[in-house]
């Protein structure tokens, strides 16, 4: 204690550390070691600049103390600038803090203008809420921000729709079926298919969107002419759309058998 104050007073600032670290070694109570333990941490930070030992300590004081709100922001800061999102997240997952994790990473995914981490952070904030926080509404958010930078991202629009379904918000489930579909190659014929479908009974049922009806109507025959589910869609597609006149342009009459 005698070398600390000594140490400290002539900005010594090495000496000072080894006899903080002494300190610590011979502290008998909790309290004691968290108390030093922040006065090392400040000391590694600020004075001697070696992030790695500061680091070092603030976990030591989160060993004893989950909670302790210093050595967690300076920690988390830490992480953060090394981007170190692994880190992070086992640094919130010792005190299972899920949402104060997604809170940060999403913080940096808004205020990064590096597309790809971007992109990473959002998922990972997302995920913390719809897997951790058990709050998938709240993952829509970070699912959006992906559409920032990558407005056909695939994973992004299959994560929305589901909430989307669940939500009932079917004017913006069927934005992102139709981004899916945008985004399937033409050689897909089956997932093309099954889209198409799905948005033609969303639009016909939910939304009572007779025009839209037969334009998927028509895109599903137009892919698959010769299926009977298809060409039954399309005229009850017509129907409600009275687009009768419409039919002859997309799937013509079928010629009689010569008897």
């Amino acid at each position: 204690e005698a070398l600390a104050k000594l140490s400290e007073r002539e900005r010594d600032w090495g000496t000072l550390a080894e006899a903080l670290e002494r300190e610590v070694a011979h502290a008998t109570t909790s309290e004691t070691r968290v108390r030093i333990l922040q006065k090392l941490g400040a000391l590694y930070q600020d004075e001697l600049a070696d992030p790695a030992s500061a680091a070092k300590t603030w976990r030591l004081i989160l060993e004893i103390d989950p909670k302790h709100g210093r050595a967690l922001r300076a920690l988390r800061d830490a992480l953060v600038a090394a981007r170190d999102w692994d880190g992070l997240e086992d640094l919130y997952a010792q005190s299972g803090d899920w949402e104060s994790l997604a809170d940060v990473i999403g913080s940096e995914a808004d205020q990064t203008a590096d597309a790809a981490v971007k992109i990473e952070l959002s998922f990972r904030a997302a995920r913390s809420f719809e897997e951790r926080v058990g709050a998938p509404e709240r993952a829509v958010r970070s699912y959006e921000r992906v559409f920032t930078v990558d407005p056909a991202n695939l994973t992004a629009a299959r994560a929305l729709a589901n909430i989307y379904e669940r939500e009932e918000k079917w004017p913006r489930l069927r934005a992102m079926l139709d981004l899916m579909l945008a985004a399937l190659p033409e050689g897909r014929v089956e997932e093309r298919l099954a889209l198409l479908n799905r948005l033609c009974e969303l639009s016909h049922a939910r939304l009572r969107d007779g025009e839209a009806t037969f334009g998927y109507a028509a895109a599903a025959y137009r892919i698959a002419p010769s299926s009977e589910d298809a060409r039954a869609g399309l005229e009850l597609a017509a129907e409600t759309a009275a687009a009768f006149d419409r039919v002859v342009g997309v799937a013509p009459q079928r010629r009689r058998a010569p008897s």
